[in-house]
């Protein structure tokens, strides 16, 4: 996350999967993460959101 936020990169970060804890969203926030995404299959819609935003 740190490195990719640091090149450039529109960073998503995941919190979906079993062994992630509850403050793992703020942690990837402070990091960098454009945003947090719960659910794979939010994806294609912040994918979307992102292309529209021209970042």
């Amino acid at each position: 996350m740190t490195a990719a936020h640091a090149a450039g990169m529109c960073v998503i970060g995941f919190v979906g999967a079993s062994h992630v804890d509850a403050e793992q969203s703020t942690r990837l926030t402070q990091a960098g993460a454009w945003r947090i995404l719960a659910h794979m299959h939010g994806l294609e819609a912040l994918v979307d959101e992102w292309q529209a935003s021209g970042q």
